[in-house]
C-alpha cells in the first residue's frame, strides 16, 4: 500500500527537475543572445584607425573608382580613388595607388546646390555602410579656397557635419600658415578651429621681409568672409619687438591674399624696436634758448616704442589716400624712446595713426584727455588737450580745447592755456587763440619778459590770440594783451616781445601801471602811462611811449607827444630814473591849475615834475597867471614852485 502510493511522487518530483533544468538552458540562451546583440550595437559604424588595426583581408575588389554619393545628410560626396574594397567585418576602404604616397583619394564634399564645402585628400579612406563615419588616414589634406590643413588623421562625423582630428597638424593660406594640437571643421558653418596652442606666422606686406609670428591657446579661421581670431594669452614677435593681448582679430580682402585689418584686444602691450637707423640727436640749445616750440623735445620717428592699451587695431592697406594707419583704444599709451635719454610719451583715450607705404608717419589723432609729454636730460615740454591732431608734412601739431576745458602747453618755464593751441615742429612757431592765458616763471630764456617786470618774480599774461616766431625768438600777444607783475601792468591791443635782447613794444590804447616809492610819506605812490605805442629802446634801455601820451601820479595828469622812461638806478633803487615828456606841447594838470610847456622832466626820485621851455600856467578861475619860467610840481603835496626867467629868479610858491 505505501509502496503504490509512493511512485506518483517520485514521477512528479522528476518532471519538476526537468523543468528547471529546461528554464535555466533557456536563461543562459537568452542571455547569450542579449551579450550578442549588445555587442553589436555598441560596435563603431568606423573603425578608429588609432585604436583599432584595420583587418587585410579584401573582398569585392574595385579599381579605379568614380561614384557621387547621396548620404542622406547636408551634403554630397564625390569620390575618385585607384581601389575599393570591403574587409572582413564590413567596412569599406578607398585606396590611392599601391605604393604611392599621400593624395591618392580624394573626397569632395557639396552640398546640394553644389557648393564646395571641402576637399579632403588621402591614402586611405575607411568608411561604413551608412556613410555615417568617414576616416581619411595619412598624408592627409583638407582644402577650402586658399586654407590648406596637413594632418596623419581626420575623421567626418555625419552627425555632426564637422571634420576633426586629435593629433598635430599644421596649415597654410595665402600670407599666412601655422600649426597646432588639434583642429576642427564645422562645415555646415564654414570655419576651422585650431586648439591646444597655436602658432602663426604671417608676412603681411610685400616690402618687408620679417615675418609677424603670433602664438596662442586657439584660433578660429572662418572661410568666408575671411576672417580669423587668436584668443589665449597672444603673443606677437615681428623681427626685435615684441607684444602681447587677450586675443587677435584679423580680415583678409575677399579677393586679394593681403590683410585688410589686425584687431588686438585686452591689456595690449606692444614694445617696437625697429631702429634700421639711429634717430637724429638734436644739437642742445644754447643757455637762455628755451622755446615755447621746444621741437628737440617731442619726435614721432625712430628709436623703441612701448605701446599699452585695452585695444589696439591695424590696418596694413588703406584706400583713402593713406596707406596703412593704426587705432589705440582704452586708455591707449605710447612711448617713444630716443637716443641721449629723449622720450616722448602720448596718452589719449584713444588715438589713430596713418603711414604712408614707406612706414613714415603722416598723421595722427588723440581724441579724449589727451596729453603729449617730451622729455630730456632734465628738460620737459607738455601739451594737453581734449584733442590733438599731426600733420607731418606740415609738422603742425594742433591741441583743440573749448573755453570751459582749454587746451595747455608748459616749456621753458611758461604754461599757456588758450582754446586752440598749435605747436609747428618744423619752424618753432606757437599759435594760440581764444582766451588765451600765459604764466612764465623767472627762468633762463624768458629774461626777455623783464623789460618792464622784474627778471626774478612770475609774470602773467592774457589776449585774445598769441604768436611765437621761432626764428626770430618773437612772442606776440593780440586782441587785446594784459601783462602783469603783482600791481604793475602793461596792457595794449598788441604786445611784442622780442626774447632775443629782451625789448618789447606795444600798440593800441597802451597803459601801463607801475609804483614807485615816495619817501616823504613813506608810501607806494601808484603811476599810470597810456599811449599810442610803446617801445624799448635795447641799447639805452628807455622806454618809448608815442602818440597822444598821458602820466597820471596822484593829482597830477601830464600829457605829451612822447614819453621816455628812463631805467632805475638811483639811490632808492626804483624803476625808473626819471620820465622825459616832450614832442607837442607838454601840458601839466594839478587841481585847478593847468601848465603848459616844451619839455617836463620827472624825477622819481626826488618825487617832482619839472617843465620848462615857453611855460604857461593858467588858474582855472584867475586865467594866466604866468608865463616863460620853469615850474615845479610836487605831487606828493600839489605845491608848485614858479621859478621866473629873468636875472633875479625870482620863485613863488603855490598850492593846487
Amino acid at each position: 500500500m505505501r509502496e503504490s502510493m509512493a511512485h506518483p511522487s517520485s514521477r512528479s518530483r522528476a518532471k519538476t527537475a526537468v523543468r528547471v533544468l529546461l528554464i535555466g538552458f533557456l536563461a543562459v540562451l537568452l542571455a547569450v543572445v542579449f551579450v550578442f546583440l549588445s555587442r553589436r550595437s555598441d560596435r563603431p559604424a568606423a573603425i578608429r584607425p588609432e585604436t583599432r588595426p584595420l583587418t587585410t583581408q579584401k573582398v569585392d575588389v574595385k579599381e579605379n573608382i568614380h561614384f557621387v554619393k547621396d548620404t542622406g545628410g547636408r551634403n554630397i560626396l564625390d569620390v575618385q580613388a585607384a581601389r575599393n574594397f570591403t574587409d572582413a567585418v564590413g567596412l569599406y576602404h578607398l585606396k590611392g595607388p599601391e605604393g604611392e604616397k599621400g593624395g591618392g583619394v580624394r573626397v569632395e564634399s557639396r552640398a546640394r546646390d553644389g557648393q564646395l564645402k571641402f576637399a579632403a585628400f588621402a591614402e586611405e579612406v575607411i568608411y561604413d555602410a551608412d556613410w555615417t563615419r568617414l576616416v581619411f588616414r595619412g598624408g592627409v589634406e583638407i582644402r577650402l579656397d586658399d586654407l590648406t590643413v596637413k594632418g596623419a588623421s581626420f575623421t567626418y562625423h555625419k552627425n555632426r557635419d564637422a571634420v576633426v582630428t586629435n593629433v598635430p597638424a599644421v596649415f597654410e593660406g595665402r600670407r599666412f600658415r601655422g600649426d597646432c594640437r588639434r583642429a576642427t571643421y564645422n562645415v555646415t558653418d564654414e570655419y576651422f578651429v585650431f586648439s591646444g596652442g597655436i602658432t602663426l606666422v604671417t608676412a603681411p606686406w610685400d616690402d618687408d621681409p620679417v615675418p609677424v609670428i603670433i602664438t596662442g591657446k586657439s584660433m578660429t579661421y572662418a572661410r568666408q568672409p575671411r576672417t580669423g581670431e587668436i584668443r589665449g594669452d597672444v603673443r606677437i614677435a615681428h623681427g626685435r619687438s615684441r607684444g602681447r593681448c587677450n586675443d587677435v582679430f584679423f580680415a583678409q580682402f575677399p579677393d586679394k591674399p593681403e590683410f585688410r585689418l589686425f584687431d588686438f584686444h585686452g591689456n595690449v602691450k606692444w614694445e617696437a624696436d625697429e631702429r634700421a637707423v639711429p634717430a637724429a640727436v638734436p644739437a642742445k640749445p644754447k643757455a637762455g634758448e628755451a622755446s615755447p616750440a621746444d621741437d628737440e623735445l617731442i619726435f614721432f620717428q625712430g628709436g623703441r616704442q612701448r605701446m599699452e592699451a585695452g585695444s589696439m587695431m591695424f590696418v596694413p592697406y588703406g584706400t583713402e589716400g593713406w596707406a596703412r594707419y593704426g587705432s589705440m583704444q582704452g586708455g591707449a599709451r605710447v612711448d617713444i624712446l630716443g637716443e641721449a635719454g629723449r622720450q616722448t610719451t602720448l596718452e589719449a583715450r584713444e588715438t589713430v595713426f596713418f603711414y604712408d607705404e614707406g612706414w613714415a608717419l603722416q598723421a595722427f589723432r588723440l581724441q579724449t584727455r589727451a596729453r603729449i609729454r617730451g622729455e630730456a636730460e632734465g628738460r620737459m615740454r607738455l601739451l594737453e588737450a581734449p584733442t590733438i591732431n599731426y600733420g607731418a608734412d606740415s609738422g603742425l601739431l594742433a591741441a583743440n580745447g573749448t573755453a570751459a576745458e582749454p587746451a595747455r602747453t608748459i616749456s621753458g618755464g611758461r604754461e599757456i592755456t588758450a582754446e586752440w593751441i598749435a605747436l609747428n615742429l618744423q619752424t618753432k612757431n606757437l599759435d594760440a587763440r581764444g582766451g588765451v592765458k600765459i604764466v612764465s616763471h623767472p627762468e633762463a630764456g624768458n629774461a626777455g619778459d623783464a623789460a618792464l617786470f622784474a627778471s626774478g618774480r612770475t609774470t602773467f599774461m592774457t589776449a585774445g590770440l598769441a604768436h611765437y616766431e621761432g626764428g626770430e625768438r618773437q612772442f606776440r600777444l593780440g586782441e587785446g594783451a594784459r601783462l602783469w607783475q603783482g600791481r604793475e601792468s602793461l596792457e595794449g591791443r598788441d604786445v611784442l616781445i622780442f626774447e632775443a635782447r629782451g625789448d618789447i613794444s606795444a600798440s593800441g590804447n597802451v597803459r601801463s601801471v607801475f609804483f614807485h616809492r615816495d619817501q616823504k610819506k613813506n608810501e607806494d605812490q601808484r603811476v599810470e602811462v597810456t599811449g599810442g605805442r610803446m617801445a624799448r629802446q635795447s641799447k639805452k634801455g628807455n622806454i618809448l611811449f608815442l602818440d597822444s601820451c598821458s602820466l597820471t601820479v596822484g593829482e597830477i595828469v601830464l600829457k605829451a607827444g612822447r614819453l621816455i622812461l628812463e631805467p632805475g638806478g638811483g639811490e632808492n633803487g626804483e624803476k625808473y630814473r626819471r620820465i622825459i615828456a616832450d614832442q607837442e606841447r607838454v601840458t601839466v594838470t594839478q587841481g585847478a591849475n593847468t601848465a603848459r610847456g616844451d619839455r617836463a622832466v620827472y624825477d622819481l626820485s626826488e618825487d617832482v615834475i619839472v617843465l620848462t621851455g615857453n611855460t604857461v600856467l593858467e588858474d582855472l578861475a584867475k586865467g594866466v597867471i604866468h608865463k616863460d619860467g620853469k615850474l615845479t610840481f610836487h605831487p606828493s603835496d600839489g605845491r608848485i614852485l614858479i621859478e621866473n626867467k629873468d636875472a633875479e629868479r625870482s620863485t613863488t610858491i603855490i598850492k593846487s
